[in-house]
């Protein structure tokens, strides 16, 4: 597990030194992640070879979102003062990440079909 673990950092890593260098205007994690995905269709990474921590990752994704929530605390006055443009702003973006998505999973499945 320790060696997938690696391998899935070093990817990761490989994308933030790739996005330096090239000066791309998105997160290294970004670039890192899209590598992964590319590495993995083009077959050049073969899926057994990371599934174990990747699922140990993914059911415990929970744990790396605890830092953000608690720092939100720092931000308590923010948020008491603007609260209800903040829910807006929240219900908004909600429903247009679920219209689009509905949409790119319907395009895909479309897609697939035809195929």
């Amino acid at each position: 597990m320790l060696v997938e673990l690696l391998i899935i950092l070093g990817i990761t890593y490989g994308g933030n030194i790739l996005k330096e260098l090239l000066n791309i205007p998105i997160p290294g994690i970004m670039v890192g992640m899209t590598m992964l995905f590319i590495f993995l269709k083009t077959g050049i990474l073969k899926l057994k070879r990371i599934e174990k921590t990747g699922d140990f990752l993914l059911v415990n994704m929970t744990i790396f979102f605890l830092p953000a929530t608690v720092k939100l605390i720092d931000y308590i006055e923010v948020l008491k003062a603007d609260f209800f443009k903040i829910l807006l702003l929240l219900i908004i973006t909600t429903v247009i990440v679920m219209i689009v998505t509905s949409k790119v999973v319907h395009y895909i499945i479309v897609w697939k079909e035809k195929k």
